[in-house]
């Protein structure tokens, strides 16, 4: 089965750099927040990746990460801390969702920044040229910038099996907010005039 790919690109001149604490691997840096809705007659989904501002390169070349909002338990939010391995989709004699109450708080507060604040950069609309067996799909691109913390760690084999993905996962820690400081930077323009966003495979959860 094959697609027409209809990729209408919004260029804004509103865009921003999210700042977080890169713990295993770049330490403090700015980073941006990529945000895709996919919509079909089954509903709507959301993913989330996170772009260190380090990792930036010239033309384009940017490495990215799975962030997750949801889908993970307090334990592996302990264990990623720890740069220990974890495993978000299957639970264990460990398993809790007992949360601090200000943690609770710090995600909540950056789901409403994510929903509120986010600029779209592109859309894709996928269409069947031969058969209906998967639903047209419309993909909203869109980034985030905020200043925090997040955690990073590694996977479980039987997390990689599920979502295909083989590296370190992100997690939000806290001390969100909106970020401006490097509006109209060289380096994001850059970014948004080469990266192609709706070649990365986004689907990083269940489905």
């Amino acid at each position: 089965m094959s697609f027409n790919l209809n990729i209408v690109f919004r260029h804004t001149l509103h865009v921003f750099l999210i700042v977080c604490t890169f713990v295993s691997t770049y330490g403090q840096d700015e980073s941006i927040i990529v945000k895709y809705q996919v919509r079909n007659n089954l509903g709507t989904k959301e993913y989330y990746w996170i772009i260190p501002d380090s990792s930036i390169g010239s033309l384009g070349r940017y490495k990215s990460f799975p962030l997750y909002l949801d889908f993970f338990s307090n334990d592996c939010f302990l264990a990623c801390q720890q740069d220990e391995k974890v495993d978000l989709f299957t639970a264990t004699t460990n398993t809790n969702y007992d949360f601090q109450e200000n943690y609770e708080n710090e995600l909540r507060f950056l789901k409403k920044l994510v929903s509120k604040y986010s600029t779209e950069i592109l859309v894709v609309n996928k269409k069947h040229t031969k058969n209906h067996v998967t639903p047209k799909q419309k993909i909203q691109i869109s980034i985030l910038p905020i200043k925090g913390e997040f955690v990073y760690c590694q996977t479980l084999e039987s997390m990689r099996r599920i979502t295909n993905y083989n590296g370190k996962i992100a997690l939000p820690k806290g001390n969100f907010q909106v970020a401006q400081k490097f509006k109209g930077s060289k380096k994001l323009s850059e970014l948004l005039f080469y990266a192609d966003f709706s070649q990365l495979p986004y689907v990083n959860n269940l489905e």
